[in-house]
């Protein structure tokens, strides 16, 4: 899957199939971000092939302008659509300033995650040496991906516990498909550590947080209703009327243990009640809930990187192993010698051991 080809006369690069495994923006993301860590040349060809729109999409290409500010990047074949990219960094990495907008690259509404951004950079900036602090346009708040109030209050968290430390705040925020938010954040110079988390041990707190812009506050009442309802615990819920240009409301359920933590969320949405919703966000918690996992499968991915950096061994368990998870360790063991075992069966609950 995987070999050297010489950059003219310069260092191999390693050349990555974009199109392996998840084939998708979680490998090509942490490819660049490995190959800024390591200063390791790298070529992606096939990019995306595993998805229904293979090729550099505005999301990869936010995310190449930011690695490469950070690592002084040669570049070839950073276009839009692009299916091969060669991504040669010149210097360890830098912190990061300026402001990247998804939606800048081409005319018109774009996808892309504002989140998923941050984290996937966080890791070298963590190794920057100096302070970090800039700003994503994209989306804060869609279904299945990484939202605003999970990254602020539990990805963060996480990383806290590994040794990383970061700070976000919401300025705008950017409901749905292609939306239009804008997040800050702030990166301090760290060094990342490992953790074991067998097992999660006793539940700490479980919490809700309701963001909604553009409409009566009867509707997010109803959801602290029905969270209260539906979770059988009683959670802390806070209501946030947040900045947006659009009408959205979205569900956060964070259930913090011991050693441990998971996150469930939805989106409201056209035709779909705000109780229908939060029953959505409560099932997506269960998946962790109803296991003996310690991190959900979405912690499990964004933890993987930070524990490869790390010189102490990482342990945690997983609800279902995801070819996400799969891939990214695949594309980590590409640069750097480090055993990372993933025990179990593909969509079952695993346990991830690091170095």
């Amino acid at each position: 899957m995987c070999q050297s080809v010489a950059v003219h006369g310069e260092r191999d690069a390693l050349e990555i199939n974009g199109g392996h495994g998840e084939g998708g923006g979680a490998l090509f993301r942490t490819t660049l971000a490995m190959s800024a860590l390591t200063q390791t040349p790298v070529r992606i060809h096939q990019i995306r092939a595993a998805t229904r729109k293979p090729g550099i999409s505005p999301e990869d290409l936010t995310f190449v302008r930011m690695v490469e500010a950070v690592s002084n990047a040669d570049l070839e074949g950073d276009d839009l659509g692009s299916n091969e990219l060669l991504f040669r960094p010149r210097r360890p990495p830098k912190p990061l300033t300026g402001s990247y907008d998804v939606q800048s690259h081409i005319k018109g509404s774009s996808p892309g995650n504002a989140l998923m951004l941050a984290d996937s950079i966080l890791p070298i900036l963590a190794r920057a040496g100096a302070y970090s602090a800039f700003s994503i346009l994209g989306e804060t708040y869609n279904n299945h991906t990484l939202t605003y109030d999970a990254f602020a209050q539990a990805t963060l968290a996480l990383h806290a516990r590994q040794g990383v430390v970061a700070f976000a705040r919401q300025k705008l925020a950017g409901f749905g498909f292609a939306g239009q938010g804008e997040v800050e954040f702030e990166v301090e110079p760290s060094a990342p550590s490992g953790f074991q988390w067998a097992s999660r041990g006793d539940l700490v707190s479980l919490r809700g947080i309701i963001a909604y812009q553009g409409m009566s506050k009867d509707v997010p009442e109803r959801a602290v209703a029905e969270l209260h309802s539906i979770l059988g615990v009683e959670p802390t819920v806070e209501i946030v009327q947040v900045e947006s240009h659009e009408v959205g409301i979205h569900i956060t359920i964070i259930a913090d243990y011991e050693t441990g933590l998971g996150v469930g969320s939805c989106m409201g949405s056209k035709g779909i009640d705000i109780e229908a919703a939060c029953r959505s966000a409560g099932a997506s918690l269960k998946e962790f809930t109803d296991t003996k996992a310690t991190l959900d499968s979405f912690l499990a991915d964004q933890a993987l990187i930070c524990a490869s950096l790390a010189p102490e061994p990482t342990l945690f368990v997983t609800p279902r192993i995801t070819p996400r998870l799969q891939t990214m360790a695949y594309i980590i063991r590409q640069f750097i010698p480090i055993p990372i075992t993933i025990l179990g069966q593909l969509n079952d609950v695993g346990t991830v051991k690091v170095g």
